[in-house]
């Protein structure tokens, strides 16, 4: 991760943060980010995000594991994590899992997908 962050010259290394549960000592990790934000008596300023940005802004990049081909950072952008929020939230506004044996989903269950299912 940190051969691949020296290479990234674009992203300010700051605006990097680490979620393998361990403290490292160039990077914060998102346990030390969400305490700051705890901490903060400021609220974080709006992102506001020109009509049709927010398509093509990127949002964070979730690594995968090369299923298909090398190991390679995908970019999601802000539309995909709002889609996907609405996705689990549409679910499970009715979603009763004691009146349920089965549930059908509309994504398999593999790789970043498995961290959002109900």
């Amino acid at each position: 991760m940190f051969k691949a962050l020296k290479s990234v010259r674009k992203i300010p290394k700051k605006r990097v943060f680490v979620i393998d549960g361990e403290t490292h000592k160039s990077q914060k990790t998102i346990e030390q980010l969400i305490q700051q934000g705890k901490q903060s008596s400021k609220p974080l300023p709006p992102l506001i995000l020109k009509k049709g940005e927010n398509k093509t802004k990127l949002a964070f990049i979730c690594y995968s594991s090369g299923t298909t081909g090398l190991p390679k950072g995908v970019m999601i952008s802000h539309y995909n994590v709002i889609s996907n929020i609405l996705q689990v939230e549409l679910l499970e506004r009715n979603f009763n899992a004691a009146k349920r044996d089965i549930t059908i989903l509309l994504l398999p269950l593999y790789h970043i997908y498995g961290i959002s299912s109900p």
